[in-house]
């Protein structure tokens, strides 16, 4: 190998190390598995609705065993339906409750679903915000 060529091997070498450079042979075979880029991901989720439906997305996935706080004994048996707005990192940005029930219990309710963990959902290897719809019946 030339002298000007091992440097120019060495320096490209390096920059792959560093991750400032990424090989055209990486980047294909992800397009080709279907998953995106980190800068296609970014513009993705600009566009992205939470309500969003597409093929191939992957719902959320709770990564502890939901419980519900305890029910007041008015409420117990009762339907209620859940909203919840699951970010990106899987975290509980918003919950919306509906069915009957006392003010006092939804509070506590929105409160415990605000602590839980999800996989977010993800479409093309990118994850996304996305509404997840629950009934329970505490």
């Amino acid at each position: 190998m030339k002298q000007s060529s091992l440097l120019a091997h060495l320096i490209v070498t390096g920059l792959l190390v560093m991750g400032m450079v990424r090989p055209a042979v990486a980047q294909d075979a992800k397009s080709k598995q279907g998953t995106l880029t980190v800068e296609e991901c970014t513009a993705f989720r600009e566009r992205w609705r939470p309500d969003s439906s597409l093929k191939g997305l992957r719902f959320p996935e709770a990564t502890q065993k939901l419980s519900l706080p305890l029910a007041p004994r008015d409420d117990v048996g009762k339907e209620i339906e859940l909203k919840l707005l699951i970010n990106a990192l899987g975290g509980v940005d918003s919950v919306r409750a509906r069915g009957m029930m006392s003010s006092t219990y939804e509070e506590r309710l929105q409160v415990a679903m605000k602590r839980f963990r999800f996989k977010p959902a993800t479409w093309q290897g990118c994850a996304v915000p996305f509404w997840l719809t629950l009934q329970v019946t505490p």
